[in-house]
């Protein structure tokens, strides 16, 4: 039978016959949060054969309710400062096996305390268009997490981008943890004022800020600001990356107006840019949208109407 409770079916897992294994991690899983403990358990008396239990942890991330996966969560980080190296191994294996669905949950979870995603993870661009939106966290006012829960932004894999806006309640302490812990996260800093892009860094050759998105209404996009221009100049400031767009910006409010120098096709041109707030999504929109046409300006350039 395999036992009744999760310590029982825990230690069927070490058990000789396939088919026993096999049963006591579906009872395992359908215990849920009951059963963590005793995986635990099993994985630190038992850390030679332990790869059973991590399987179990492991496939909750995608089948287990999100209480279930915050317990798990919180015993693999644990886990993550054992002194037993095979164990710290499984436990790395674990989040490599389980980045989607762990992302996912911790996408939820960061939602719920403020945090506004842009470019979701593994998401294909739209039809006619050869690049997505960075991966793109960004933390304002709607912060509700304490500094300790800021830094665990540093776990999502594929996160490019995060941007702290100066109205987020986050220590600086805790903005440079993150990025002591994930060196290649662009961690930017900035005001409350938006232009309504998203940028790639710069890499040789090129020494400006690549458009890879831009927000449909946004002040980049009745601008007419388009996918693959370079960004130059904020303000009479030239811009190397999106940490020194923002930064141009840090003083600015929606609804300002700032000049920005592109470069398109080699034709280098001076932009007058309305600067909006971020929606519920994180989307960069003006303060003031036409209600009429296409929200567009009339004194577009005439490259923007092509």
């Amino acid at each position: 039978g395999g036992g009744s409770t999760p310590e029982q079916w825990a230690r069927a897992l070490r058990h000789d016959w396939p088919s026993v294994r096999l049963e006591a991690r579906r009872r395992l899983l359908d215990a849920g949060a009951p059963a963590v403990d005793p995986l635990a358990a099993e994985i630190r008396e038992h850390p030679d054969v332990q790869y059973e239990a991590f399987r179990v942890l492991t496939r909750m991330y995608f089948v287990a309710d999100d209480a279930t996966i915050d317990r798990v969560d919180a015993t693999l980080r644990e886990l993550e400062s054992s002194g037993n190296r095979r164990i710290r191994g499984q436990v790395l294996a674990c989040y490599v096996r389980s980045r989607d669905a762990r992302e996912a949950w911790l996408m939820r979870r960061f939602r719920d305390l403020g945090v506004m995603f842009r470019g979701e993870p593994g998401a294909r661009p739209p039809a006619g268009r050869r690049v997505a939106y960075p991966f793109t966290a960004v933390v304002g006012d709607a912060w509700t997490g304490d500094d300790e829960e800021f830094t665990r932004l540093g776990e999502f894999a594929r996160l490019k981008i995060l941007q702290v806006r100066n109205d987020a309640n986050v220590s600086e302490e805790a903005i440079r943890a993150v990025e002591e812990r994930k060196p290649k996260l662009a961690v930017v800093r900035r005001g409350t004022a938006c232009i309504g892009i998203a940028g790639r860094m710069p890499r040789p050759p090129y020494e400006s800020l690549r458009v890879l998105g831009v927000d449909p209404e946004s002040g980049a996009a009745r601008a007419g600001l388009r996918l693959w221009d370079r960004v130059v100049y904020v303000g009479g400031l030239r811009v190397d990356d999106e940490a020194d767009l923002y930064e141009r910006l840090r003083t600015a409010e929606p609804g300002d107006r700032v000049p920005i120098l592109i470069l398109r096709d080699d034709v280098w041109t001076w932009i007058d840019l309305e600067l909006g707030h971020e929606d519920a999504s994180g989307f960069c929109r003006c303060t003031d949208l036409d209600e009429q046409g296409d929200g567009l300006p009339a004194a577009l350039p005439d490259f923007a109407r092509e």
